[in-house]
């Protein structure tokens, strides 16, 4: 992804619909983390895990967010390190 268009989407996040799928550098920017680091928690069940689509691996938006919440609340409210609870991704035809 160029890196004009990454700032964009994670600039934009919050206004992305639910249904939109986005790539592991936006997954590691919301975690902030590297992106080994992203896809090892992603195998690990810390992050969602991430849906193919044919040479493409994208996290589904909605899920993002409702793994999301509890560390935002958890470091609003306390300022601790918790990790984002395991959330499904909704199912897609295609391949998986």
């Amino acid at each position: 992804m160029p890196e004009a268009t990454f700032r964009d989407v994670l600039r934009n996040f919050d206004a992305l619909p639910d249904a939109a799928w986005v790539d592991v550098n936006v997954v590691a920017a919301l975690y902030g983390c590297s992106v080994p680091t992203a896809w090892r928690r992603s195998r690990l069940g810390a992050i969602p895990r991430p849906r193919k689509f044919y040479g493409s691996t994208r996290w589904h938006v909605g899920t993002l967010r409702i793994a999301l919440s509890p560390v935002i609340a958890s470091d609003a409210c306390a300022g601790g390190d918790s990790h984002a609870a395991s959330a499904s991704v909704p199912p897609q035809g295609g391949r998986s």
